[in-house]
């Protein structure tokens, strides 16, 4: 088997058919299974259970939610292919890149995982990379919109050229990597719920010396943000994320100087949300300098 494609679903069963209707269509010259592993959904499956068996998919469930990183694992043991791909339920292929992406990875033996071009639905370029894993440099650059590494000629999160380049990590809505290299890392950390797990687990692999490119062939539609809402859950469970991949990788000082640049930051957002009457802006920002006051 090439490919063992794994996506989780929790409460996105249409969203999920959807990525599967668009691998079945695109993938047609790789060897491929499909693997779905329910995380706890409250909302019935009777349609997501028909579509799996009419298709030979193989669907697992589980009892409760246990987050992203570790539904994953748990598919990963049901894997025969020798590369995995880790699909997000809320995309779908715009072209054959199960096959562009496995064949990039035995094609390149210091290559361990890789990724593709993100779009949204209006195949806008979306994130679909870093260059810098999550870091003080990182969130520097995300407080100036993303401008700061592009003024020294670093597109950062998508690859505007036709070549493959290697980044610090790939968005985990659509990513491959070796099945040995995942065993080796014994795959995601379950210290993360949700957020932060793709990146830990690729910094663990760059540690190791393993390369991570973006293969712009590869083309891909995310539809981020259809599979949630915003809600101050969602906004606990990234900050959690993030709290612990910093706590994981870096030094207390280090952490501690990375809160402060970012409350200091929310704190002007804040003050800009206020004259410029953007009520949720203000709402959210104050919510953020919560989280970061209480630690």
């Amino acid at each position: 088997m090439d490919v063992s494609v794994i996506i989780v679903n929790h409460n996105t069963a249409q969203l999920t058919i959807q990525a599967l209707s668009s691998l079945l269509v695109q993938s047609t010259s790789v060897a491929m299974e499909m693997i779905v592993v329910d995380g706890g959904s409250s909302e019935p499956l009777d349609e997501l259970v028909s579509f799996c068996e009419g298709n030979q998919i193989r669907l697992e469930t589980l009892d409760e939610n246990v987050g992203f990183g570790r539904a994953n694992n748990y598919g990963a043991q049901f894997a025969t292919g020798r590369n995995l791909f880790f699909l997000n339920p809320d995309t779908y292929l715009v072209n054959d890149a199960a096959a562009i992406l496995s064949q990039y990875l035995d094609q390149n033996a210091c290559v361990a995982a890789c990724g593709g071009n993100l779009y949204s639905e209006t195949m806008t370029p979306i994130h679909s990379y870093h260059t810098h894993f999550p870091s003080f440099l990182q969130e520097l650059d995300f407080i100036t919109g993303k401008r700061l590494l592009r003024w020294f000629g670093d597109n950062s999160e998508f690859n505007e050229t036709d070549r493959p380049r290697p980044v610090a990590y790939v968005c985990g809505a659509d990513l491959m990597m070796k099945r040995a290299v995942f065993e080796e890392m014994d795959g995601f950390s379950s210290d993360f719920f949700l957020y932060y797990e793709e990146s830990d687990l690729q910094c663990r692999m760059a540690d190791k010396g393993y390369a991570i490119h973006s293969v712009p062939e590869a083309r891909i539609v995310h539809l981020e943000g259809k599979s949630f809402e915003f809600s101050e859950e969602r906004e606990k469970r990234i900050f959690n994320g993030r709290k612990i991949y910093f706590q994981k990788h870096y030094s207390s000082l280090y952490h501690k100087l990375t809160n402060a640049m970012n409350m200091a930051a929310l704190l002007a957002g804040v003050a800009v949300a206020a004259v410029m009457g953007k009520g949720e802006m203000k709402r959210r920002y104050q919510y953020r300098f919560k989280l970061y006051l209480r630690g």
